[in-house]
Order: C-alpha cells, then sequence, then structure tokens
C-alpha cells in the first residue's frame, strides 16, 4: 500500500487517464510551489475509478491550469482536501461522488458538504452535472470497476444502467471517435473493453515502458 497511489507535480500537459487508484491513505495528490516548471501546469487527470482511499485527492500548494474530469470516487472518507483555502487552479467537472463516508471536503480546517463545496467553488456544476448516485459497478467488492451496462451486463449482478454511463465529456478522445466533446462514461472503464491492472508485467516494467512527456500507462494503483 502506498501513502499516495499518483503524485502530479513539476509536469507540464501531462496526463493521468483510465486507472484504477484503490485502497491507498491518499489517492491523488496535486503538489507543487510557485517557482515555475515545479507545479503541475495545464495538466489533465480524467476518467479514473478513485475507490477505497482515506482522501481521494489532495491539493498541497501551486497548480495552474489543471483539469479533473470524468472521475469516480467511491468508497472515501474524504473527497477533496487541502491545507490551503481551496483546490487552488484546478477545474473540477463531470465527476460521480457515492459513498464519501465522512466530510465530503475539508479547506483549512472548514467541511463542506457537496451541495456548498459546488456553491463555495464553483466547482462539479458544468453540465451534465457532477452526481452523488451510486455509479453501478459490476462488482465493487471484487475489484471489478466496469459500469453496468442493462440488466446482467457485463456481470449478473447488474440490474440496471449506470447513470455514470452519460455523466462525461470525452477531452482526451478516448473512444477514439475524433470528438472531445461527445459524452461518455466516467471513471476508467470507458469502452468496457479495456484491460486494467496487472497483465503479466511488473510495475517496473511498465515505468520503463514510459518515456518523459508521454501518457502513463493504464494500470491499478494500491
Amino acid at each position: 500500500m502506498l501513502a499516495f497511489g499518483v503524485i502530479v507535480q513539476h509536469t507540464t500537459d501531462g496526463r493521468v487517464y483510465q486507472n484504477v487508484i484503490r485502497d491507498n491513505p491518499d489517492g491523488i495528490l496535486f503538489s507543487g510551489t510557485s517557482e515555475p516548471g515545479h507545479h503541475p501546469r495545464n495538466d489533465i487527470v480524467a476518467n479514473n475509478t478513485l475507490d477505497g482511499n482515506g482522501t481521494a485527492v489532495t491539493y498541497n500548494g501551486v497548480s495552474e491550469s489543471v483539469r479533473f474530469w470524468n472521475n469516480i470516487i467511491s468508497n472515501s472518507a474524504t473527497a477533496h482536501y487541502s491545507d490551503g483555502a481551496g483546490p487552488g487552479d484546478v477545474t473540477i467537472e463531470h465527476n460521480n461522488y457515492f459513498d464519501v463516508t465522512g466530510h465530503f471536503a475539508r479547506f483549512r480546517g472548514v467541511r463542506h458538504t457537496f451541495s456548498n463545496w459546488k456553491r463555495a467553488f464553483s466547482q462539479d456544476g458544468a453540465e451534465p452535472d457532477s452526481s452523488a448516485r451510486d455509479p453501478l459497478y459490476a462488482n465493487g467488492t471484487g475489484n471489478d470497476f466496469r459500469l453496468c451496462a442493462g440488466p446482467r451486463m457485463p456481470a449478473s449482478s447488474c440490474s440496471r444502467a449506470s447513470p455514470a454511463r452519460t455523466l462525461g465529456v470525452d477531452l482526451l478522445d478516448l473512444d477514439g471517435d475524433a470528438s472531445t466533446s461527445d459524452t461518455v462514461p466516467v471513471g476508467a472503464y470507458v469502452t468496457g473493453e479495456e484491460t486494467i491492472g496487472p497483465s503479466g508485467e511488473t510495475s517496473a516494467d511498465a515505468r520503463r515502458r514510459v518515456q518523459p512527456g508521454a501518457p502513463a500507462p493504464i494500470g491499478d494503483t494500491r
């Protein structure tokens, strides 16, 4: 178990997408200083599933023009946290939150509900509007975080289609249709056919495959 599933810092035009980030004390950390080149800038963190983390997203220091879109946060004590006054220059939209058991957001010790967060910070309000509904995983307790497509699809436990399937905006064209404005499912599984997690290679193998400036491989971070 890692202290942080993913750390985003000292990056420009970085992309973090289609990861399952689960069972960490903290899911994602945005961290940086005001010095040029020492904070996240123009990064996109999209279509990730964060489940079972203590705090899903932590903001520490400076971020610049970062987008946190199309993610699912579930089964966590806190969704958003910072010792500062808020999330900083991070645009947070089209996300699905479910079973946040503690305080939805906490900044400088001030606690916020989901509705108060949306009003106070003007986040999670763009259409399609972020949701606090059950994303209807195929089998979340069995770590199958695909979204239900309908009765018994893709698993026998599914009774209906997940509302999270029409919540995202495909700014990274993950469905490959050459559009970055169409509606897609939120979370790591966009088509439902992706293989995410161990597939015969080690984490070290995956790290060796990534070159500086290239998107990280999709995977299971825990």
